[in-house]
């Protein structure tokens, strides 16, 4: 994430275990601060996540999450936990000298807002999520068993074609051993098959085609996304199995907005519609014409939110 004349302040924050992340302060300091959650584990931040807001109205804290990013060290699994990412966050909002934060984040950022607010309840004004996942199992099945291939069956042929038989029962055991022991030529090759699953589901639009030849499994950022991303789902997200719904009551005292993608098959509508339902009265649930990608209708209600719900 480039830094540019909104940039509020940027650094590194020793958050330790021999982890730096890092974070930048963007927009008008004089506004309520709004907390950035990227999504992946591993995506990193992007300056097109600024798109989402104005920076003479906004005040908006980024950062990358442990091996994210420009974080240090690069795509580094150990001391890269659930609880560890929530603790980062409490650093970060001390370190900035915060009192309470809105939140918002899709995907696996929606899951840590949630996280987050369940173990610090009293530091959330309010939130604003998309691309509902709260780490259950059947939440990560639904990609890397194959769930998806109803619609992208091509898409789930090249991700399970390399993997023996005996293998199958756990892809996500099976891609990570390729991410970490393989060799160059295997990281970078399982590197790109594990992306290329989900990125062919990110859009309606998306051509399959295309997204095959598009994908760099060489590529450092694409790298740390695919080997977080094993690294937690291998570890169920490192919380109890339904860890989310079994604590809704804390989160029913935060106003919360979800946005959904009625076409999404990355993070199916179930989930959203389940949590909405637990969590009541205090919670919106907007479903858009739109997939997974953060595009068109989706965008668009995202960004009209941060107007009407987020400050």
């Amino acid at each position: 994430m480039n830094e540019d004349i909104y940039t509020i302040s940027s650094g590194m924050l020793d958050v330790g275990d021999g982890h730096q992340i890092y974070y930048q302060q963007w927009g008008n300091k004089n506004s309520d601060p709004i907390f950035y959650l990227h999504g992946g584990p591993g995506g990193g931040c992007s300056n097109k996540y600024k798109k989402f807001f104005d920076p003479k109205k906004h005040n908006v804290i980024f950062h990358d999450q442990r091996g994210s990013g420009l974080s240090t060290p690069h795509a580094e699994i150990d001391n890269n936990t659930t609880d560890k990412l929530v603790e980062d966050i409490e650093l970060l909002r001390k370190f900035l000298k915060i009192d309470q934060i809105r939140i918002i984040g899709g995907s696996w950022g929606s899951c840590l807002a949630l996280i987050y607010a369940i173990k610090h309840p009293q530091n959330v004004a309010k939130m604003l999520i998309w691309g509902i996942f709260t780490g259950a199992k059947n939440e990560v099945d639904y990609i890397q068993q194959g769930g998806l291939k109803t619609h992208f069956p091509e898409a789930w042929e090249q991700y399970i074609e390399l993997v023996p038989e005996n293998e199958r029962g756990d892809t996500v055991k099976f891609y990570l051993d390729k991410f970490i022991n393989g060799t160059d030529d295997e990281k970078i090759e399982f590197t790109r098959r594990w992306v290329c699953l989900e990125v062919s589901a990110m859009s309606i639009d998306a051509d399959y085609s295309e997204t095959l030849y598009s994908v760099d499994g060489s590529d450092e950022k694409t790298r740390a996304l695919a080997i977080l991303e094993a690294h937690y789902f291998i570890n169920n997200c490192f919380i109890p199995e339904n860890y989310v719904m079994d604590n809704v009551d804390i989160l029913k005292t935060i106003p919360i907005v979800m946005v959904q993608g009625r076409f999404d098959h990355v993070t199916p509508p179930q989930t959203a519609y389940n949590l909405s339902k637990a969590l009541g009265e205090n919670c919106i649930l907007q479903f858009v014409p739109a997939s997974h990608g953060r595009e068109g209708a989706l965008r668009e209600t995202i960004k009209s939110y941060v107007q009407s719900f987020l400050v």
